[in-house]
């Protein structure tokens, strides 16, 4: 039997704890925090989560009412409770601190909210309702706490949540929430103190909104949100590159209260619309500068939308890019090494200039699921995007092998996708995540089983005596896809569903297959290229006593993949045996970054145990000016080579990269680059040759 299924982006909803029910069909749940001793600091976030009960996940119901439980009723204290669905199958109930949650298992997906100075009970239009329960999702909900403990009181206990009204009878639309405005976490947001009107902005564009339907969404109440400097918040509407009116404005803006807009009749948002939030902030009372944060002295700029009917996209905002900021700053005395920004003094004309940045400066976009991940690729050059997802059960039965596999580009944008790697994953921590590669723990997958790269010839298709090992009952039963998103003209606007399509079988073939890195570390502190050289050699060897791992027989090398960046010119991989060199494994001259140079060798080539194999890079830097690094980004560099082979060995990297001590040396020394280049002997290398992953 073949299976073929793509690896695919799951989107799960979610779920909850104590119930009751009514005469009119309606599920009463509380969820809250159980006598909790409140921290005697300003700001706390403790967040709760539960699981379901068994009856709402039978079949999908619909939250039609949610009111806050405030038990002890202290004032002022609970600036808000939000309540999000959980997406990750290692949840597990939880009560403590936020920021004390495993990363891999928070819970994201914005559900409802309730806050200080709201009218009592929350109830949603007839027509919709918030999607929760049912056979398919996660069932875990998680509910936040901020505490507003600004006296710092000691001895505070409490017990505050929420009661979900939810029934089984479904309305014609499931809600949604949006987040519109600049990330709560944004570094580049900076209000100079002694500031009377400072404006911030952040901008939902076009292209994001191109994803709502054709008749658009029906926003039924809107949040806008900011902290004690705030003065005046708005939301305006584009249309056609035309100002249409404020979809919401508070104006004053009082943080003491909640700022929850209903809309009867509902105003829609067509998919094209621009949305433009702005906060103005007063900081004539402040001798520091103000940053973004959860903090009531930080500050934020966002605008929840309720809607319906729910689309895909969770958050749509903008923030002033990174670079532009340090750029700004860079010109400024600097006092403070841990907030380099913390002390800074301003002028006037300064604040003004930093404020006309904000209004006139490069923006960096993000249009994100409602699980964070990417509904349209960021605009910066280089970006790493993972998928986690679990296997279909049918493969975790047994063992199975994969024979195949072959690129899903949609839609098809000729050299954005530049490789896609698939991984598997060995953490029982492991679950689904949609999200940059580096806020995800990358050691929790990084088995590399297969790879597809940028111009290689369509599907790949593995000798008959062997398969990648695939599923089976003893496995994680987790896979991960790494995409390299080559975004080099910053594009905004782009959006990918790209992944793998794999074909497995459960006739297992006489062989399992591996993959074997060789080279050098990927980010290697070593690797230092000096600009201005036209054939700079770099090396790496991968030792006798490696692959002295290897069984008798010796491994079967049915591919190679030879990999480096835009500098490289030619790049080979040699073979010595008993001593002497017997001939070039693989080699590329020319070597052109633009391809993959994926290299299939039939009949395999054989690796005997004892063999050394040496991997050289040869770069061109003729071009540039400053020093080359060792990094993901295509104007970094790299040197390794992908050996694809049976039967499989617990050895899954032989690397090797300079002494840390031998660099430290020389630049120590500040020699000619030519000793750099001397430098690279073998003696003075360090090996690695982890067994397994």
């Amino acid at each position: 039997m073949v299976c073929v299924f793509p690896l695919l982006i799951f989107y799960f909803v979610s779920n909850f704890a104590p119930v009751s029910v009514n005469g009119d069909g309606l599920y009463f749940i509380n969820l809250t925090t159980s006598d909790t001793k409140v921290p005697s600091v300003p700001t706390t976030y403790w967040c709760v989560v539960e699981k379901m009960p068994e009856r709402l996940l039978s079949q999908k119901h619909h939250l039609v009412k949610l009111e806050p439980i405030l038990q002890p009723y202290v004032p002022g204290l609970i600036h808000h409770v939000r309540l999000f669905g959980c997406e990750s199958t290692a949840t597990t109930p939880y009560n403590g601190p936020c920021d004390e949650i495993d990363g891999a298992k928070r819970c994201k997906k914005e559900i409802a909210a309730w806050g200080i100075g709201s009218a009592g009970a929350f109830i949603l239009p007839e027509e919709a309702g918030y999607s929760i329960g049912g056979p398919d999702i996660v069932p875990y909900y998680m509910i936040e706490i901020h505490y507003n403990n600004a006296p710092q009181k000691s001895g505070l206990v409490d017990s505050s949540g929420l009661r979900l009204s939810v029934t089984s009878r479904l309305r014609p639309y499931d809600a949604g929430v949006l987040l519109i405005g600049t990330p709560a976490m944004s570094k580049s947001m900076v209000i100079p103190p002694g500031q009377r009107d400072f404006a911030f902005k952040g901008l939902c564009p076009k292209e994001c909104t191109g994803n709502f339907p054709p008749t658009g969404i029906k926003v039924f109440g809107s949040e806008l949100h900011a902290h004690a400097s705030a003065t005046k918040l708005w939301t305006t509407i584009e249309r056609e590159g035309k100002a249409i009116g404020d979809l919401a404005r508070l104006d004053p803006f009082v943080p003491a209260e909640r700022h929850l807009q209903l809309f009867d009749p509902p105003i829609t948002i067509m998919p094209g619309d621009a949305l433009t939030t702005v906060c103005l902030y007063d900081s004539t009372n402040r001798t520091e500068t103000t940053f973004s944060g959860p903090g009531h002295s930080n500050e934020m700029c966002i605008n929840f939308l309720l809607y319906y009917p729910t689309v895909e996209v969770g958050y749509c905002f903008s923030e002033p890019k990174a670079e532009a900021v340090d750029e700004f700053f860079s010109k400024k005395e600097r006092h403070n090494t841990t907030n380099p920004f913390a002390n800074l003094t301003w002028t006037d004309g300064e604040a003004r200039h930093l404020e006309e940045l904000y209004e006139t400066g490069p923006n960096k976009f993000s249009c994100l699921n409602k699980e964070g991940g990417p509904i349209v690729v960021p605009s910066v050059p280089t970006t790493y995007w993972c998928e986690v997802v679990k296997m279909p059960d049918r493969l975790m039965i047994q063992k199975h092998h994969l024979i195949k596999f072959e690129p899903i580009l949609y839609p098809h944008i000729p050299g954005l996708v530049h490789h896609i790697r698939l991984f598997g994953c060995d953490a029982t921590t492991a679950g689904p995540y949609s999200g940059l590669c580096d806020k995800f723990g990358l050691k929790q997958c990084k088995r590399d089983i297969a790879a597809w790269g940028i111009n290689s010839a369509g599907a790949f298709i593995l000798p008959k005596e062997a398969g990648f090992p695939f599923g089976g009952p003893e496995v994680v039963p987790y896979y991960m896809i790494e995409i390299h998103y080559h975004n080099h003209a910053e594009k905004v606007g782009l959006i990918d569903n790209s992944g793998l399509k794999l074909t497995v079988t459960s006739s297992l073939r006489p062989y399992d297959a591996g993959v074997l890195l060789l080279g050098t570390p990927a980010t290697s502190k070593a690797m230092v290229i000096p600009p201005s050289q036209r054939d700079f050699p770099l090396k790496s060897v991968c030792t006798k006593d490696c692959t002295a791992l290897f069984p008798t027989t010796g491994l079967k090398i049915f591919g190679s993949e030879l990999h480096a960046h835009g500098a490289a010119t030619k790049v080979w991989t040699s073979i010595e045996r008993d001593g002497k060199p017997i001939s070039d494994f693989s080699r590329i001259d020319p070597f052109r970054a633009a391809d993959q140079h994926f290299v299939m060798f039939d009949p395999p080539r054989t690796l005997m145990p004892g063999d050394s194999l040496t991997t050289v890079c040869v770069y061109d830097t003729t071009n540039r000016t400053e020093t080359t690094f060792s990094g993901p980004g295509h104007s970094d560099e790299m040197c390794v080579n992908f050996l694809l082979y049976y039967p499989a060995v617990e050895v899954g990297y032989c690397l090797s990269e300079l002494q840390d001590e031998a660099l430290v040396e020389f630049f120590e020394n500040r020699q000619e680059e030519e000793q750099l280049e001397r430098r690279g002997t073998h003696s003075m290398h360090k090996l690695s040759c982890p067994q397994g992953v």
